[in-house]
């Protein structure tokens, strides 16, 4: 899909153009991913460019894509250091509760420091990695995931787990839905109208959103930083 990239002058300057759009397409319909991704090679850029510097500058990036032949913008998103990286993504669309009563989802879950629980109960000890760096491990993971193939709208792909997506979830989800075995590896079953509520605003409309058998862009909570496959 087409998107719109907008980057500070600095990052800009320190990566070509055609590495950044190259990560832009990487990650279609997923701004809050690619602009993950692009902060994350700027920054690396620069510090190689920047040795004697104390710091590399701030740098923030947003990726909005434009779904049905540029009709309508799926939403975009911000990554930063500095100031700027504790700001929320830009929000997506609402979509309307009542069109969808249950779903059925497969959790990838990565938690960070500042999250509510900051603690990996399968491994039971405490995380202290930060929000950058879990958003990385699931970028890297996502990255991975999506070579796959496209299976939106395929509900018999989405309900295995495929050996790609049990060893991605079994070595890195913190969610213990990640201890269980086959096709139920990360499953967290059938979610109604009360569960959905209870992941949040912003996760309940993202799982709303999402088609059968496609992975979700990043979704930060409370909880940490999570990617969903849609199941059902």
């Amino acid at each position: 899909p087409p998107f719109l990239l907008l980057l500070n002058p600095a990052a800009s300057e320190a990566v070509p153009p055609g590495d950044l759009v190259g990560l832009a397409a990487a990650f279609p319909l997923r701004p809050r991913a690619a602009s993950g991704g692009i902060v994350e090679l700027c920054m690396e850029r620069m510090r190689l460019q920047l040795a004697d510097a104390p710091a590399a500058p701030d740098t923030a990036a947003i990726v909005a894509y434009f779904a049905g032949g540029g009709a309508a913008s799926s939403g975009g998103a911000v990554a930063a250091v500095g100031p700027a990286a504790g700001q929320p993504a830009a929000k997506r669309a609402k979509v309307d509760g009542q069109a969808l009563q249950s779903v059925r989802v497969r959790q990838i879950l990565v938690r960070h420091r500042d999250a509510k629980h900051p603690m990996d109960p399968i491994k039971n000890k405490p995380v202290t990695r930060s929000r950058a760096e879990a958003e990385a491990i699931l970028r890297r993971s996502l990255k991975e995931l999506m070579q796959d193939g496209n299976h939106s709208g395929d509900s018999m792909w989405a309900a295995k787990s495929t050996a790609a997506i049990t060893k991605v979830i079994k070595e890195i989800s913190e969610c213990r839905s990640a201890m269980k075995g086959g096709s139920m590896c990360g499953d967290l079953g059938w979610l109604g109208k009360k569960e959905l509520q209870g992941l949040g605003r912003e996760l309940e409309e993202a799982v709303r959103a999402l088609p059968v058998g496609e992975w979700s862009d990043l979704l930060p909570s409370p909880q940490g930083v999570h990617l969903l496959l849609r199941i059902a």
